[in-house]
């Protein structure tokens, strides 16, 4: 496919120790490897990652990221841009990636360091024949508001990158935006989370020694006001469903911030496997979600992740603060939950419990009695597993066929 390096993928920065967002680049290494063009591809980011986001060197390390150029031709010179997954285009990600590139001083202006967000995730100062030959896969406009979508610059700027180009969003809600911001209802913009490129097998095979348990897996890192309540929950189905209780060690304080108000349960401190440190080596990381019948959390990409691979992950989603933004649901005024979302996506809302079923025993005693019905079956578990990856693979030789396409042109 051509002498040199003919795709740039641009990937994001996590905060920290972050699994979910390594399970997002490691399936695009994986999907490469697979269809044998990754010697095609350099990966980017916008600005440098934390030291300690970084992954373990060994098994578990992802590729090398280079910094993008501050080079008006260094797009125009590809085949192909790739933009993966996250939140790349969203309004909300390109305020607070420009006030992380100001406050590193990489520019003297806030107003400079926006510009440069747009030019990267947008292509805002591209022509089109640039345009033409970018592909998005997996990202989501979930948190813009229509107020985001009239701002005069970054309303015009998605408008013109989305319609041009081939663009894959994560979500229903983002792919029917898409339509709406372009006016075309005859392309399906809907592709897939990319982690669910994952190929479960490889897991599988990787973790066969894995000596399987009865054990439930907790982790809470999206959560603020009901730690406790969740905690007292997955106890209650810990034991009727006859499982052990264990933390899950996945990302870290940097990623998961609320993670220090666990400090003040102390009863959940001794649970076995408890740490705040997570696990840079994400292989490892994804890989330990085999050793669990059920998961119990909060976070978005580990359910992914475990439904992904089959594993029932039982999620709280709902209103658990008053902050104008957060990045589970983002706008407090035009709230979309992205694990709600997920969730309606692929019929698995039996397993979506809000916040405020916790306040109420017989909410939550019908709830358990539910959850341990239909676990028994497993009929409408193994359902969502499989509309989960006929989606990956319809998705992913899509997205194939156009990479082959724009390569060979």
């Amino acid at each position: 496919m051509g002498n040199g390096k003919e795709i740039i993928a641009i990937c994001a920065v996590p905060p920290g120790i972050n699994p979910g967002m390594s399970s997002v680049d490691l399936a695009l290494e994986q999907l490469l490897e697979k269809y044998q063009i990754k010697n095609e591809v350099d990966f980017y980011c916008l600005y440098s990652r934390p030291s300690h986001s970084e992954p373990e060197t060994g098994a578990g390390s992802l590729f090398s990221y280079s910094l993008i150029p501050n080079d008006p031709d260094f797009f125009s010179s590809k085949k192909i841009i790739l933009f993966w997954g996250d939140f790349l285009h969203m309004f909300q990600y390109h305020q607070t990636v420009a006030s992380t590139l100001y406050q590193r001083k990489y520019f003297q202006t806030s107003e400079e360091a926006l510009q440069r967000v747009y030019n990267v995730f947008l292509l805002a100062d591209q022509d089109t024949e640039v345009l033409s030959r970018k592909i998005t896969f997996g990202s989501t406009l979930l948190f813009n508001t229509p107020a985001d979508e009239n701002d005069p610059y970054y309303g015009l700027a998605l408008k013109r990158f989305v319609a041009n180009g081939r663009s894959w969003f994560r979500d229903v809600y983002s792919a029917v935006k898409a339509s709406h911001i372009t006016g075309n209802y005859s392309t399906s913009f809907l592709g897939i989370d990319c982690a669910t490129i994952l190929e479960p097998d490889k897991f599988i095979h990787r973790h066969r020694d894995i000596i399987k348990q009865k054990k439930t897996g907790l982790f809470i890192g999206r959560t603020t006001n009901h730690i406790w309540d969740i905690f007292q929950f997955a106890q209650d189905f810990s034991k009727i469903s006859a499982t052990s209780l264990t933390w899950i060690p996945w990302g870290d304080v940097n990623a998961f911030p609320t993670l220090k108000n666990i400090n003040e349960y102390p009863s959940l401190l001794t649970l076995e496997n408890f740490t705040i440190s997570g696990i840079s080596d994400p292989i490892e990381a994804i890989g330990n979600l085999l050793e669990y019948d059920s998961i119990i959390t909060d976070t978005y990409h580990i359910c992914v992740n475990a439904w992904n691979m089959g594993i029932p992950a039982i999620c709280f989603a709902g209103d658990d603060h008053f902050k104008s933004r957060n990045v589970n649901s983002g706008d407090f005024f035009s709230r979309r939950d992205k694990r709600q979302v997920f969730y309606g996506m692929y019929d698995a809302l039996d397993f979506l419990i809000p916040y405020q079923e916790l306040l109420h025993q017989e909410s939550r005693e019908k709830r358990l009695n539910h959850l341990q019905e239909i676990l028994d079956s497993s009929l409408i578990t193994q359902g969502i597993h499989q509309r989960i990856r006929q989606h990956a693979k319809h998705s992913e030789e899509i997205l194939v066929d156009a990479i082959v396409s724009l390569l060979n042109k």
